[in-house]
């Protein structure tokens, strides 16, 4: 849904938008919910009884001054023995329904924040490349922790004052019909004072929510370890704490001038409903001056007035806060509507478990949303089982988006990608994912254990944890850890160990390795390493490549001698592909990289007849 620029407060506040708020809560736990609405709505008949009772008390204590009886006097308290009864009742009830929705909120809440995180997971990246979809993540996740359950109590706390409003309603126009009709009609001004409070709080909350995200990325910045040291060292705080200041003013401000606004519509309104309780008050007082109504039948009227003004003001806050929250809700939902944009194609089909033929690319190209400019053209490119490739190119030249595509992150903007001829669009995403294993080139660095880290919950594949690992050269660094491979870590737990960039990238290639899949990928894999476990990393890929359709990234050309094939990508196209020896006699753009990288070790390229071959040995 494309933002406007605007925040829209128009969601109107409706039984449909409501039911389904409440079959959300009904669907978390259908028992809680019943119960918990069962408790309300009898308590909702308690305070009726009560003030029936009240009336035969006063007409009995009445009775009893005019003319005392012992019969009289057990009446009168058996009234009052009725009225205590109901009181604990009424406690009783309250007491119950609260321990049940305590419970009930922590489901829901649970529920809904798992409801978002679900569906922020089965998204693809073309949403993530929007701050659009930021701000649709950051007003669902900021609403939905308390917003639903509220909105179901609210309800329930509605219905439950529109039943006493209507007992009490049916006693004031038996005895006075005029009084009720003037506290009805008063009710109307702050009604509308409510509502259009909580719809100037509405837009201003969601025109907040990009400024909201900022300070929260500033507080991220600051709070977040692993950039502790450029912090320091450039002594970044005090810039970033400024800009906090001033926008945290900013609001203030605006929440201020929102505060005094509302407050003094709220009093109009407020004002206007006191003036009908009186006026009704004085009216039933004249009656009973008159002699039309008994002391009892007052004493009930006043307290069924008194009563009917409480459930009153009760019913229109119900009422408001329904409306707060449909309007915050609405962007919750509207985030469980959204949908993958990787397209579909029928007919449906179970991918393969293994590369038969190979993946192929037909004049792909790619550009990413909104982006002016294409990353990819015209790649035409076959990934064979059994063959190693390896991708070169300068920064910038669409290596890493390629990969993207490889696995299935997004769908090419134009031309067709197949697995042994079947265009991919026809398989589920997750599917062919299964099929793929990736080291990315900024990899992930989870704060869990080591046996986590590779596996992420692949018990599966729990037997190859060690050979995995081992793959990836870290025997050494599961013997050094105090757990072995049970050991957490990362600093943000207790009893974690922090490792270096170079471990952290070994453990993404185990990651990548253990997984066993038919087409691997690694995107600089051996960024963070050192020589010697650099040239260890990539004279093992051809056994680890056995069977498998092997791609790695990289710019040490050093490393791509391994490869069956090099491809170079150059602007976002393929402009060369062959070996390492025939794309150096081909004096083209990998030799010109290639001659450039090994300057630094060999005397004088120029004076070589063949200019590679003196640093080939050097390197070998």
């Amino acid at each position: 849904m494309a933002s406007t620029g605007r925040p829209s407060t128009q969601a109107p506040l409706t039984l449909a938008f409501v039911w389904r708020v409440l079959r959300l809560v009904w669907n978390t736990d259908p028992t809680g919910t019943l119960l918990a609405s069962v408790l309300l709505l009898m308590g909702a008949c308690i305070p009726t009884g009560l003030l029936w009772a009240s009336k035969n008390v006063v007409d009995g204590v009445a009775a009893g001054i005019a003319q005392p009886s012992e019969e009289n006097l057990y009446r009168v308290l058996g009234w009052i023995g009725l009225m205590a009864l109901l009181a604990i009742s009424r406690e009783l009830f309250q007491a119950l329904a609260e321990y049940v929705n305590d419970g009930l909120g922590r489901k829901v809440e649970a529920h809904a924040t798992l409801s978002v995180l679900a569906k922020a997971a089965s998204l693809d990246l073309a949403h993530f490349d929007t701050p659009h979809f930021y701000d649709q993540l950051e007003k669902a996740t900021r609403e939905v922790g308390f917003r639903p359950m509220v909105l179901y109590r609210e309800t329930l706390r509605g219905m439950q004052s529109l039943a006493a409003l209507v007992a009490q309603a049916m006693l004031v126009v038996g005895l006075f019909p005029a009084a009720l009709v003037l506290v009805l009609l008063a009710c109307i001004p702050e009604m509308r004072f409510q509502f259009r409070g909580v719809a100037r709080k509405f837009g201003l909350m969601d025109m907040r929510s990009p400024l909201g995200r900022r300070l929260a990325y500033y507080q991220g910045i600051l709070t977040d370890g692993t950039l502790a040291k450029e912090m320091r060292v450039f002594g970044v705080a005090p810039w970033l704490l400024g800009h906090m200041r001033e926008r945290l003013k900013t609001f203030l401000a605006e929440d201020r001038a929102l505060a005094s606004q509302n407050a003094r519509l709220g009093l109009g309104g407020r004002v206007l409903s006191r003036l009908a309780y009186y006026g009704a008050y004085a009216a039933l007082a004249m009656e009973a001056l008159s002699g039309r109504l008994s002391l009892g039948t007052l004493t009930m009227g006043v307290a069924a007035l008194q009563t009917l003004q409480l459930h009153l003001s009760s019913v229109l806050t119900s009422l408001s806060s329904a409306f707060e929250h449909n309007l915050f809700l609405s962007r919750y939902f509207e985030f469980l509507r959204l949908q993958p944009t990787l397209q579909e194609r029928a007919p449906r089909v179970t991918p393969p478990r293994d590369i038969q033929q190979a993946v192929e690319l037909r004049q792909v190209g790619f550009h990413y949303p909104g982006a002016e400019q294409p990353t990819l053209h015209d790649i035409n490119l076959s990934l064979r089982p059994g063959e190693v490739v390896s991708i070169v190119g300068e920064n910038g030249s669409g290596k890493t988006t390629l990969v993207k595509l490889l696995a299935r992150l997004y769908d090419p903007s134009e031309g067709v990608m197949t697995l042994d001829g079947t265009d991919l669009r026809q398989f589920d995403p997750d599917e062919y994912r299964s099929l793929v294993s990736v080291v990315w080139q900024d990899f992930a660095r989870f704060e869990l254990s080591l046996r986590d880290n590779v596996l992420l919950g692949n018990e599966a594949r729990a037997d190859q944890l060690a050979a995995a690992l081992r793959a990836a050269g870290l025997d050494d660094v599961v013997a050094g850890l105090p757990e072995g491979v049970n050991t957490m870590l990362g600093r943000a737990f207790e009893d974690g160990v922090q490792l270096s960039s170079g471990q952290w990238q070994r453990i993404a290639v185990a990651r990548a390795f253990v997984r066993a899949a038919p087409l691997l990928i690694l995107d600089e894999p051996s960024s963070a390493l050192d020589a010697r476990q650099e040239h260890d990393l990539f004279h093992r890929l051809r056994e680890l490549g056995r069977g498998r359709a092997v791609v790695f990234i990289t710019h040490r050309l050093s490393s791509t001698r391994v490869a069956d094939r090099i491809v170079v990508l150059e602007k976002g196209r393929i402009v060369e592909q062959g070996d390492h020896e025939s794309l150096l006699r081909a004096e083209g753009p990998y030799a010109r990289l290639f001659r450039l990288q090994a300057a630094p070790y060999v005397d004088d390229l120029a004076a070589q007849e063949t200019p590679a071959q003196p640093m080939l040995r050097t390197l070998g």
